[in-house]
């Protein structure tokens, strides 16, 4: 009889809480079986933008690079074949020549020393002149007799003696009217800061970033005594314990191909893509981006984890656990809105600076054969000048929204940097200038060439505004405190309506039919830059900058 009561009894229980927990549990592990399927999927979709963004800014660098090498050869070439260094090469002129040249080169990019040799490539003249380093010695290295055999421009690296790597060398033949060698002229340029600079664009840590010059040896790479190693040789494949992945990724790259590899190196599972930098299509240097997988798995661990945890403890949460994975995947996609920023700004940098220097070239030859002294030709060549200008201020545009490079600070002026602003931009007749002349009393510590894009940008929008209508830009500066000034923009165009004064220095916002929409932006990145800010009113429009006199040591 009892035996009977408590298998009904059981029957009952059963029925009360049996088909809850069924379904409870059934929940819970279909839950846990979704989460599983979606950590494989974010895991796997992570990984492909990963790669896909990693390669993206891996082509970036290499074509800036290629274009900032472009640049300085054009400038080494125009050394070479200049009338003063043709002459004599320890000429007056000619060593102002290549200071001059020197300074134009150290602003692309930082130099180390410029070296002119003589025909026996012994060193004849070195700048800085203070170093003094290589005056006297006969050089020689795979690059300069290369030059010497081909009479072609080479790019090559030499053993430094500091800690950086190894120094990349850019070696043009100075040849006279006959093509016989006269002499050559050597551009040391710092190899970590060379490279890591690019890589900084993309917030890429140079520790990641290996590069290699045409001869397959390590120029940069995490592992300094990899250093100056070629790459074929047996302690290069003994650490990378001859993985065939990573030979034959790399192999590719020297051949002049993109690609990316997923290996394991000293343990640890890496992404590995590179790019082949190319000068006049020829492979002159290789640039790779390393991440390790370990900092992805991290966060795919982080979040499921939790996810699962919360899951089984409270399943009313999963809604909150669905909109963290939701927040985590945008902000995957806004990493790609930046990529494709950073990207847009290679691009434009890419396609506009090479040309901009092969016309800014060929200016200087039309300048410098027209003996007679054109008018028409003269005013061609400004109107030309004046072009160049317009359209490297569209790319310096779109590079000071992305870029945050070190400010070169100098004690200059208010006034000699609204001048230095007004003379690079065309003020129509129908606008005045108001300038009043007390501002070259007002001193201030500031990066000067930054603080100009910024004066040119709002002045350039101030004219704009105004059009083709009579109107006034009234500038004006006065010192708030003992450490801190404002400078005044007033223009007497339409007023600026209330959105769109909420989002004037929101980066790719214009009302413009051209333009980048982030000139203002990167004119709020210099001034933040200074420790200052900016801020527009309208009805009458003003751009007041607020910023410190005097900058504080970092």
């Amino acid at each position: 009889m009892n035996d009977k009561y408590d298998t009904a009894n059981n029957l009952l229980l059963l029925k009360k809480y049996g088909i809850p927990i069924v379904i409870a549990v059934t929940v819970v592990f279909s839950t846990l079986l979704i989460l599983d399927y979606e950590e494989k999927n974010i895991r796997t979709e992570l990984y492909h933008t990963q790669i896909e963004i990693q390669q993206a800014v891996t082509d970036s660098i290499s074509k800036n690079i290629s274009t900032e090498l472009k640049l300085i050869f054009l400038e080494l070439d125009i050394l070479a074949n200049s009338k003063d260094l043709q002459e004599d090469f320890q000429s007056e002129e000619s060593l102002l020549l290549m200071k001059t040249t020197f300074k134009k080169i150290n602003q692309i990019t930082s130099t180390s020393t410029i070296l002119l040799t003589d025909s026996n490539s012994m060193v004849t003249v070195e700048l800085p002149l203070e170093n003094n380093l290589f005056i006297g010695t006969k050089l020689d290295g795979f690059g300069i007799r290369h030059a010497k055999a081909t009479l072609e421009s080479q790019i090559s690296s030499w053993a430094g003696s500091d800690n950086s790597g190894y120094p990349i060398a850019l070696i043009h033949p100075i040849l006279d009217e006959n093509k016989n060698l006269k002499g050559m002229l050597i551009l040391s340029l710092p190899a970590e800061e060379f490279f890591g600079r690019h890589g900084n664009l993309y917030d890429i840590d140079s520790r990641f970033l290996v590069s290699l010059d045409g001869q397959h040896r390590f120029v940069t790479n995490p592992n300094i005594s990899l250093i100056g190693e070629d790459f074929y040789e047996d302690k290069v494949q003994e650490f990378i314990d001859r993985d065939e992945s990573f030979y034959s990724h790399y192999v590719d790259v020297f051949k002049g191909n993109s690609g990316v590899a997923i290996y394991n190196i000293d343990g640890n599972e890496v992404i590995d893509t590179g790019s082949p930098i190319l000068l006049e299509d020829k492979y002159i240097l290789s640039i790779f981006v390393i991440t390790q997988t370990s900092t992805l798995v991290e966060k795919i661990d982080e979040i499921m984890m939790s996810n699962k945890i919360v899951t089984i403890a409270m399943l009313s949460i999963i809604a909150l656990a669905l909109i963290l994975l939701f927040f985590r995947r945008t902000q995957t996609l806004e990493k790609e809105k930046l990529t494709i920023i950073g990207q847009l700004a290679s691009n434009i940098a890419h396609d506009m600076r090479n040309p901009l220097g092969t016309i800014k070239g060929s200016i200087r030859i039309i300048k410098k054969q027209n003996t007679d002294d054109n008018n028409i030709v003269n005013n061609e060549i400004e109107r030309i000048n004046r072009s160049i200008q317009r359209m490297s201020r569209q790319v310096e545009q779109v590079l000071n929204y992305i870029r945050n490079t070190p400010m070169t600070l100098e004690t200059v002026s208010i006034s000699e940097i609204l001048q230095n602003s007004l003379d690079v931009i065309v003020v129509p007749d129908n606008i005045a200038i108001d300038h009043p002349k007390n501002h070259k009393n007002i001193m201030l510590e500031c990066d000067p060439q930054k603080l100009e894009v910024v004066f040119v940008n709002i002045l350039i929008n101030a004219i704009q505004a105004i059009g083709k209508e009579n109107g006034t830009v009234a500038i004006r500066a006065n010192e708030e405190t003992n450490n801190s000034i404002s400078i005044k923009f007033e223009n007497s165009g339409p007023n600026i309506s209330k959105d769109d004064l909420t989002k004037i220095f929101d980066p790719l916002f214009t009302t413009k039919l051209s333009g980048t929409g982030l000139g203002l932006s990167g004119c709020k990145n210099i001034v933040e830059q200074h420790g200052g800010n900016i801020k527009v009113t309208s009805n009458p429009v003003i751009f007041t900058i607020t910023m410190p006199k005097i900058q504080k040591n970092d």
